[in-house]
C-alpha cells in the first residue's frame, strides 16, 4: 500500500472507483479530468457519493447526516455531476440509488442534538443497535422505498467515456 494523489498515478485502468471519497476532494472537475485521462477506452468510473438533492435534504435540512460539514467539501446534484463528467469527456450511463437506514435515524438524532459518537446514539454500540432494531428496520424499509423512488440520499454514478 502506498499513499499518492490521483495526479501521481500513471497507467490505464478499466475501473476507477470513488467509494464515498469524491465529496471530500477539492477541485472535483480537475479530478474527473485526470481520471478520464487514465481510463482505458472501455473503462468505467464508479462514483458513490451523497447527493444534494434527496428526500433527506428536504426532510432534515442542516440536520441531515450526510451533509457532514466540514468534511464534505461538495455535495453534488445530478446535474452538477453530469456537467463535470461532460467537461472531462465522460458521460453518466447509470445512476443507482443506494441510501440506507442511517439517512433517517442518524438525521433524527442530529435533530435532537445527539451526535454519532454520543453514548446515546444508536451507532455507539452493538447493544444500542440491537435494542433499537425496530427503528433500524423501519428506517431501512423507508430507505429502500426512497431508493425505488429515486430519492435516496446516497447514489452511485456509473460513468464512461462519452461517445
Amino acid at each position: 500500500m502506498f499513499r499518492k494523489s490521483i495526479a501521481d498515478i500513471d497507467g490505464q485502468f478499466d475501473l476507477i472507483m470513488f467509494h464515498h471519497s469524491f465529496e471530500h476532494m477539492d477541485s472535483p472537475g480537475a479530478i474527473l479530468q485526470h481520471i478520464a485521462s487514465r481510463l482505458s477506452p472501455e473503462g468505467q468510473v464508479i462514483l458513490g457519493t451523497p447527493v444534494a438533492s434527496s428526500y433527506a435534504r428536504c426532510e432534515y435540512g442542516v440536520n441531515r447526516v450526510n451533509l457532514d460539514a466540514p468534511r464534505h467539501f461538495y455535495l453534488h446534484t445530478f446535474k452538477s455531476t453530469e456537467l463535470l463528467a461532460a467537461r472531462a469527456g465522460l458521460q453518466v450511463r447509470e445512476i443507482v440509488h443506494e441510501g440506507n437506514e442511517e439517512q433517517s435515524w442518524a438525521s433524527e438524532q442530529f435533530a435532537r442534538d445527539i451526535p454519532s459518537n454520543d453514548q446515546r446514539s444508536i451507532a455507539s454500540s452493538a447493544v444500542r443497535r440491537f435494542s433499537h432494531w425496530k427503528i433500524i428496520l423501519s428506517c431501512r424499509a423507508r430507505a429502500n422505498q426512497l431508493n425505488r423512488n429515486k430519492e435516496g440520499d446516497l447514489v452511485c454514478f456509473h460513468l464512461s467515456r462519452a461517445r
